[in-house]
């Protein structure tokens, strides 16, 4: 989906929404009137990366996740449609994000030098999947592959309400400690 209205010189607000299914970018002027609006569907525009609402499964029971090429190389597009639709990138003064619950991604000690020399002219993927990240499966919030992990967090801590208590919420598989915990297991 793209629209778009007439150009402005004025100061413009770049947000970015990344859901299961897909990445929007939205852009206003000072009034908060829709300057351009673009989305990248992931299974029907990314259709060589496999997902299937925007998800994959993985070999475990329960395990929902999303590869993050997925996402870098949707960026990637919704930047190249931002700039055929003429956006002023010059022109944007604040960029924001919003992304689905519970995705999580792992970034490696390798990420930030990577990202200091990123070159405009490649594309985001060649130059940063996979040495930028621990692992490229990010567990999204559909996954229950966790159980057992929550289990151990809650019985650990003293419980189920112990832990709403100290954390406002009880442990759930899709929450990244429990993800984290299940690929990096502790000897608690």
């Amino acid at each position: 989906m793209a629209t778009s209205s007439s150009s402005s010189s004025s100061p413009l607000f770049l947000g970015f929404d990344l859901s299961t299914q897909q990445l929007k970018a939205a852009i206003l002027d000072r009034s908060g009137s829709f300057i351009h609006e673009s989305s990248v569907h992931f299974d029907r525009e990314l259709p060589q990366l496999g997902t299937t609402n925007g998800a994959l499964h993985g070999d475990l029971p329960g395990e929902v996740y999303c590869n993050v090429v997925v996402w870098i190389e949707a960026l990637d597009l919704l930047m190249n449609k931002l700039k055929a639709a003429g956006v002023q990138f010059g022109d944007i003064v604040a960029i924001s994000g919003a992304a689905q619950q519970h995705g999580s991604v792992y970034w490696d000690d390798a990420a930030s030098p990577l990202l200091q020399k990123l070159d405009a002219t490649q594309p985001l993927a060649c130059q940063l999947v996979p040495e930028a990240f621990s692992t490229c499966k990010c567990p999204i919030w559909q996954d229950s592959s966790t159980t057992e992990e929550c289990q151990i967090i809650e019985k650990e801590l003293g419980g189920s309400h112990t832990v709403s208590n100290l954390t406002g919420s009880r442990a759930y598989e899709r929450f990244t400690g429990a993800q984290i915990f299940k690929e990096t297991p502790w000897n608690l």
